[in-house]
């Protein structure tokens, strides 16, 4: 099986190559996948959270989404999960707030995790 992992401009392994699939960094972030779950490693070439989510998107304002099974919630640079991974779509924040979608209703959260759903 083919593994994947990162080298330097020397040729040397930095990272052990043990992935079944990396991404480019962004942000001094780069997601990983091992074992068909995904999550993050440093520039130190650490893992920086449980790599455990089903997919992962880069972070924007602080913030990336993941997903776990059929919801998704945000997780922050702290690597925690700020909010319950409970949601069917999310957005990225903008100006403070996040569109949220749950089973047919749609709203959005704020960055303190509030809730404002549409009637």
């Amino acid at each position: 099986w083919e593994k994947r992992g990162f080298i330097n401009e020397e040729w040397r392994e930095i990272c052990e190559i043990k992935y079944d699939k990396v991404w480019n960094f962004m942000g001094g972030y780069a997601s990983v996948k091992l074992w068909e779950k995904r999550g993050f490693i440093n520039e130190e070439w650490r893992e920086i959270c449980e790599i455990k989510y089903d997919k992962v998107w880069n972070f924007m304002g602080g913030y990336a989404s993941v997903k776990l099974g059929e919801k998704r919630g945000f997780i922050n640079e702290k690597w925690e999960e700020i909010c319950k991974i409970k949601y069917d779509e999310i957005w990225n924040f903008n100006e403070g707030y996040a569109r949220v979608r749950s089973w047919k209703a749609l709203g959005k959260i704020d960055t303190n995790w509030k809730e404002f759903w549409l009637k």
